[in-house]
């Protein structure tokens, strides 16, 4: 009568792929138990009057890798089925689900920053408070892949849209290609700058098999974008008439602004420093008016013509 054998394929690591090659499917039924790695072997009756043989496979997700399980059985009985695991040498593939599946596991595809694979990546536009191009981050990929073909550029599943993501292809070595990526932020900046999570994350995806993706989170902080004003400051509007037209006394472009028309921040390049209240500020831009800062915020005062009503010892 028929026999079932059970027998467990282990591999490392525990999530790599693999797939059964069973030549005698007439006569040898190899089904799962569950969704473990555990499998029955059921060898049916040999009602021929010639002895048979077979060979079972496990084909590894790296291609080269194989085990098997040498099955002979007699003629016309069913007593002399005798299974014989003869394992080949093993080196486990790099590919997740322990599950049958097609070639198509062998893809991967990873994203690597020296060396290092990566999750996450950082875009500076503000460059520590001293400005300048916006923030862009080069970094290495590679995949894996299980057909003819490759050199092909990955695809982009998502991104968010403040960022711009390109490709270059490299080279392939030993069976995986390599190649650059490089993302580079999009964003306008702030008042004030804030590091802001990029949303959705970045997912890019094996150019021959969507299924087999990388997803990356990002992080940009944004540039400085502030409307800047230059300005006088003091402690008296009279103080202030004497400085109208010198510089003594007063921020560069990059170190004041106006924020919501309201507010007056000074500081080293566009830090979150409120202006001192209790004085007096003249913008350079606009030189016609004085503004008193007040508790709360910034109050108009009087206009620079009446500049006249002060004496220069003021």
């Amino acid at each position: 009568m028929a026999h079932t054998y059970t027998r467990t394929v282990t591999v490392v690591p525990a999530d790599d792929g693999y797939t059964w090659s069973n030549p005698a499917t007439g006569w040898i039924v190899i089904t799962q138990v569950g969704s473990s790695d555990t499998w029955n072997i059921e060898v049916l009756d040999n009602a021929t009057s010639q002895s048979r043989s077979a060979t079972l496979t496990v084909n590894h997700t790296d291609g080269s890798t194989t085990n098997s399980i040498t099955v002979n059985q007699a003629a016309g009985a069913s007593g002399g089925v005798t299974p014989t695991p003869t394992p080949s040498s093993s080196t486990p593939g790099p590919t997740p689900t322990p599950t049958p599946s097609s070639s198509t596991a062998a893809d991967s595809i990873n994203v690597t920053f020296n060396n290092s694979s990566l999750q996450a990546f950082f875009l500076d536009d503000d460059n520590d408070g001293k400005g300048g191009a916006p923030g862009s981050a080069s970094l290495t990929y590679n995949y894996e892949y299980s057909g003819n073909s490759s050199g092909a550029l990955p695809t982009i599943v998502q991104k968010d849209s403040l960022i711009n993501v390109t490709f270059v292809h490299g080279s392939v070595i030993s069976g995986t290609t390599h190649g650059q990526m490089t993302i580079d932020s999009l964003d306008a900046g702030g008042c004030q700058p804030n590091g802001l999570s990029l949303s959705p994350d970045l997912i890019i995806a094996h150019p021959d098999n969507s299924n087999a993706t990388r997803t990356l989170q990002g992080t940009l902080m944004q540039a400085f974008a502030c409307i800047d004003f230059s300005v006088w400051e003091n402690t008296s509007a009279g103080a202030v008439c004497a400085e109208v037209g010198s510089s003594s006394d007063s921020y560069s472009s990059a170190d004041t602004v106006w924020q919501n028309g309201t507010i007056l921040y000074v500081g080293h390049n566009g830090s979150s420093t409120l202006a001192t209240e209790g004085r007096y500020f003249v913008d350079v831009a606009f030189p016609n008016v004085i503004w008193f800062n007040r508790t709360g915020g910034l109050g108009l005062e009087l206009s620079t013509s009446q500049c006249s009503d002060f004496s220069s010892s003021s």
